[in-house]
């Protein structure tokens, strides 16, 4: 009996230790996100339709990204530790699309001066 409760004790600890981990996993940032662009320049932004909110789908274990009936297919998504911060990088043939991980349901990407968000819906 003794065993029984220690190898069941055993287990339990395990599994909470597994779940406590704190790792983030790639496929954790599956699922349907809502899109929005901010610049520094809001005409700049009303003139390319960017001051509006779009829906993508991010399927990680597939590899691709999908709004508005395009999807864009990557050989490998993963993710990069640098430093103290966490990135979701998709990769494509030589080209890297890089996100930062704010926390496990937003992404960004800043480019020039517009920043991309990816808020999970």
């Amino acid at each position: 009996m003794k065993t029984i409760i220690n190898t069941f004790f055993i287990l339990i600890l395990s599994l909470m230790v597994t779940a406590c981990s704190g790792e983030m996993d790639k496929n954790d940032f599956s699922g349907d996100y809502k899109m929005t662009i901010a610049t520094d320049n809001a005409m700049m932004a009303a003139a390319m339709g960017l001051d509006k909110e779009y829906k993508m789908t991010v399927s990680v274990p597939m590899g691709f990204m999908e709004s508005e009936g395009k999807r864009q297919l990557f050989d490998e998504i993963f993710i990069r530790k640098s430093g103290d911060k966490n990135y979701l990088i998709f990769k494509q043939s030589n080209k890297e699309f890089v996100w930062t991980i704010v926390d496990k349901d937003t992404l960004t990407n800043t480019e020039r001066n517009m920043t991309t968000t990816l808020s999970r819906i």
